[in-house]
């Protein structure tokens, strides 16, 4: 099968840390093809970019950019059309120190399934970070979408745990309107995967995706931030 990672380069303050913390981990453990949707328009960060992966002028402005669904359409776009077979979903906040989730990714790929994740949330979704997806079956966007009669689908109830994603909006305080009724970035791609029995949740050993990079550069979770997935940040050895 044909591979490669696609990222969408999006920060609020159009700085550039965790593009360079995340493409230089990355080199380190793989040579497989990188196609990145620049929505930074960030001239330094494209010149770094240009020798380390295929790039991709985002097709929206920066200031307009909520969320980057539509970038990764975009990718998704340009991997149909370059026959990539499966397509390996990171985010600039990650950072890669081996090929084990990779592997495990991918293998889940080979055995049926398409798509794969390391990340699942509490009420059952797979998040799109650090996620595997068979090109071929990408039927929809990843767009932050409506959810409309999906919510009425006889599997709905056995892929989504309401009562765990009510108890995770209290907790969290989050909208209550946008994550009841509609999907995130990614999730209606993954549900349709989950309800033809055609996902896989996979573990995580050499992948870190640190949450939030969009709106904090790598300094301010070093001193302010203390989550279960970091307790430091793993700076890749050809970074120093």
């Amino acid at each position: 099968m044909k591979t490669a990672f696609l990222m969408v380069t999006y920060n609020k303050n159009r700085k550039w840390d965790w593009t360079r913390l995340c493409v230089t981990s990355l080199r380190e453990c793989f040579d497989e093809p990188l196609i990145v949707v620049d929505h930074n328009y960030n001239a330094e960060e494209a010149l770094f970019l240009r020798n380390k992966a295929t790039l991709i002028k985002g097709n929206r402005p920066w200031e307009d950019t909520i969320n980057h669904g539509t970038g990764l359409d975009q990718g998704i776009e340009w991997c149909k059309e370059n026959n990539i077979d499966v397509v390996v979903l990171i985010e600039p906040d990650c950072t890669i120190h081996g090929r084990n989730d990779y592997n495990n990714l991918i293998s889940a790929i080979e055995e049926g399934n398409w798509m794969a994740s390391t990340f699942r949330y509490p009420y059952g979704a797979l998040h799109p970070c650090i996620s595997a997806w068979k090109v071929s079956e990408i039927k929809h966007s990843f767009q932050c979408c409506p959810k409309q009669e999906d919510c009425y689908h006889p599997k709905y109830n056995e892929v989504i745990n309401v009562k765990s994603l009510v108890k995770t909006i209290c907790s969290k305080n989050l909208p209550e309107f946008y994550f009841l009724y509609w999907w995130d970035t990614g999730i209606k791609n993954w549900f349709e995967c989950a309800i033809n029995n055609k996902s896989k949740f996979v573990s995580n050993s050499d992948t870190v995706h640190y949450w939030g990079g969009h709106k904090r550069n790598p300094e301010s979770f070093m001193k302010t931030w203390a989550g279960p997935y970091l307790t430091s940040i793993k700076v890749p050895k050809s970074f120093l």
